[in-house]
């Protein structure tokens, strides 16, 4: 374009301008290439591909058959087995309180039951025997197998109506007796949260790990040994953790108490080095549940609202939300594939969610 028909160009458009009574500014030289907008994608959402009903109150826990063929689901006054490929129930365990907590053998043989009773109960699948043990006055809030299934870890707590001699503990139980002895008690300290609310056998079946004072510490126990380390996980109590498949890495999820915010996180720590690796955080308060994928690259955790959330194991990005419950989610866990998450809803629902 020549320097006159430039000219010409910018004359017809004054003309146009002031014979239709608009205005005409004059175009401007571009010096440098406009900035570019950020733009982050969003995190997909997902919803439920199915939906079990069964129990008429809260689901409080859930548990994969190791060859991930069926699993288990306990609240109200049962725990109900299911068949993955129908949804359907096959067998129902009736007891005599509310479930608390669920956890299948990694042999496959066993399942471990604890109710607010205080019962500890182990149901041998393939016989159907039923051993029921009081271990506690009330509330077992945490069952959990060790690596060989020979041992259940339980966590508990006095009657709450006697507040001055509370005494939360946990105890290790042999699943073939159901003999059971104490590995630590203390007096409740009045929180939220009692001592041990939270427990997880490392892979390695030598340690394990369980939720210690309000204070946010966590406790870990040789158990050839019987002697205990600690670390500092949280600003408050240490509501839920899992060890990664491979035990390197410790996911820990913390409660919002009070004015003490600035918690209620999932975080995730070299567990050889015990350092903090990364922070994912929720939009909810309390972290209710967190749970890792077979291979460790996602960890799954629930608040309290209706949703899960998948982050990076290694980042803590948020990888996809999981919408579909109508309360927020006790429990969940990854099949033994790692493709379908199982989840327990306090709104009486089993659901499951294709990951693939």
């Amino acid at each position: 374009m020549t320097k006159d028909g430039s000219n010409a160009r910018k004359s017809a458009a004054r003309e146009h301008a002031a014979t239709h009574q608009v205005p005409y500014t004059e175009p401007l030289r571009e010096t440098a290439e406009p900035p570019r907008a950020r733009v982050t994608a969003p995190v997909p959402i997902r919803t439920a591909d199915r939906v079990l009903i069964g129990h008429v109150t809260a689901v409080w826990g859930v548990a994969w058959h190791p060859d991930g063929t069926m699993f288990a689901s306990g609240g109200d006054n049962t725990v109900r087995l299911w068949d993955l490929a129908t949804g359907q129930q096959t067998s129902v365990l009736n007891t005599d309180d509310g479930v608390l907590s669920v956890a299948w053998s990694p042999d496959g043989t066993t399942i471990a039951v604890g109710c607010t009773d205080g019962s500890v109960t182990f149901w041998t699948i393939a016989t159907g025997r039923v051993i029921t043990r009081t271990g506690y006055s009330a509330y077992v809030y945490s069952v959990a197998f060790s690596p060989d299934s020979a041992t259940v870890a339980t966590s508990g707590r006095e009657q709450l109506t006697r507040p001055v001699n509370a005494v939360a503990t946990v105890q290790l139980w042999d699943v073939a007796t159901g003999a059971g002895t104490a590995l630590s008690e203390r007096p409740d300290d009045g929180g939220r949260v009692s001592y041990g609310y939270a427990l997880a056998f490392h892979p390695s079946g030598e340690l394990l790990a369980c939720s210690g004072d309000s204070a946010g510490e966590l406790e870990i126990w040789d158990l050839a040994t019987r002697q205990r380390t600690t670390m500092r996980c949280h600003d408050t109590s240490v509501m839920t953790l899992a060890f990664s498949p491979d035990g390197r890495t410790l996911v820990t999820g913390g409660m919002v108490d009070g004015d003490r915010e600035g918690d209620g996180t999932v975080r995730l720590w070299d567990f050889a080095t015990r350092q903090l690796v990364a922070t994912a955080r929720p939009q909810a308060r309390h972290v209710t549940a967190v749970s890792c994928s077979p291979d460790g690259r996602v960890v799954a955790s629930s608040s309290l609202d209706p949703t899960i959330r998948l982050w990076d194991a290694t980042t803590g990005q948020p990888l996809a939300t999981l919408f579909g419950h109508t309360s927020d989610i006790a429990q969940h866990a990854f099949s033994p594939d790692g493709r379908v998450l199982l989840s327990a809803g306090r709104d009486s629902t089993v659901r499951l969610w294709n990951l693939d």
